[in-house]
C-alpha cells in the first residue's frame, strides 16, 4: 500500500508499504478520508524525518476484522477510529481515555504507529465509533481529532442555553468549539487575532467576535456581559496570554477548559 511520510524541511513523500491484516482485536481500515492536524504542519515544517506514515484524523470502512471484536462492529462499517491505544485493560483505558494510560500508548500517525495517510491503516477494534450515515467521510475525519476534541470539552462543561461561552483561538479546533457551542444553545463570544478566522466564527454562528491584538479580550466579554463575565471559556489557542485571559474573562462559579 501507498503511505505519506515526512522526511524533514516541509518534505512529503509517498513510499510503498506492506499491506496491514487484522489479527485477534485488530480491524484494517480501508481509509476513506484523513484529516491535517496542527500537529501534522510541526512535524511537517521540522527538521527531524518522520519514518513513521502520518495522520491522526482517521475515517473509512471497515475492509478486514479480527476476532474478538465489539458487539455491532462489522466488516462494511463506516467509521472513525481514535487514534491512541492504551492497554485497553486498566482503569484509564476502561473508562475511554487511552491515551492516559500508564502502561504507556501507541500514537497512530505520531511516530509509535502508522497513521492514516494511507490506503490502510490498522488499529484496534475496540477504537472504532460508528459515523453517522448523514456525515461525509471528511466530516468524520475532523471530528475523530480537532471536532471532537472541542465537543468534549464543552461537553465535560455542561454547556447549554443558559450559557455566554467565551471561546479563545479560532483555528480548526475553536472554530469547531464554536459551531458545538452554538449547536448546544449557548451564546458565544470567539476570540482571535486573524481576521479572517473571526469572520468565519460568525459564519458558524458566534454572536460576537473579538481581536484580540486591537481589543482587551477581558475588557470586552464582561462589557458584553454587563460587567459579569462569560460563564464559561474554552481556551484553544495554546497561547500563554490567551490561557490567562480565558480566566480572567469569567464571573464568579464560572467553568473552564483548556484544549489548546
Amino acid at each position: 500500500m501507498r503511505g505519506v511520510t515526512f522526511p524533514g524541511n516541509r518534505q512529503s513523500e509517498i513510499r510503498e508499504f506492506p499491506d496491514p491484516h487484522a489479527g485477534p482485536g485488530e480491524a484494517v481500515l480501508k481509509v476513506r478520508a484523513s484529516g491535517l492536524c496542527g500537529t501534522d504542519l510541526h512535524r511537517y515544517r521540522g527538521s527531524e524525518p518522520v519514518g513513521m506514515i502520518t495522520g491522526h484524523e482517521p475515517c473509512g470502512v471497515i475492509e478486514e476484522l479480527g476476532d474478538g471484536a465489539p458487539p455491532g462492529i462489522k466488516l462494511g462499517d463506516r467509521v472513525i477510529c481514535h487514534h491512541y491505544a492504551g492497554c485497553g485493560v486498566c482503569e484509564n483505558c476502561a473508562m475511554g481515555y487511552e491515551q492516559l494510560c500508564p502502561q504507556g500508548r501507541v500514537t497512530y500517525g505520531g511516530g509509535t504507529g502508522h497513521g492514516a495517510n494511507a490506503d490502510y491503516i490498522l488499529v484496534p477494534s475496540r477504537t472504532l465509533v460508528h459515523l453517522d450515515p448523514e456525515l461525509s467521510f471528511e466530516e468524520g475525519a475532523a471530528i475523530s481529532c480537532g471536532t471532537g476534541t472541542a465537543w468534549n470539552g464543552l461537553k465535560k462543561m455542561e454547556i447549554s442555553g443558559r450559557d455566554t461561552v467565551a471561546v479563545f483561538g479560532q483555528g480548526p479546533v475553536g472554530l469547531s468549539g464554536t459551531l458545538s457551542a452554538k449547536a448546544m444553545g449557548a451564546s458565544v463570544i470567539a476570540v482571535d487575532v486573524v481576521p479572517e478566522r473571526l469572520g468565519l466564527a460568525e459564519e458558524l454562528g458566534a454572536e460576537h467576535v473579538i481581536n484580540s491584538s486591537e481589543t482587551d479580550p477581558v475588557a470586552a466579554i464582561r462589557e458584553l456581559t454587563g460587567g459579569l463575565g462569560a460563564t464559561a471559556s474554552l481556551e484553544t489557542s495554546g497561547n500563554p496570554t490567551a490561557r490567562q485571559q480565558v480566566l480572567e474573562c469569567l464571573r464568579p462559579f464560572a467553568r473552564c477548559c483548556y484544549v489548546g
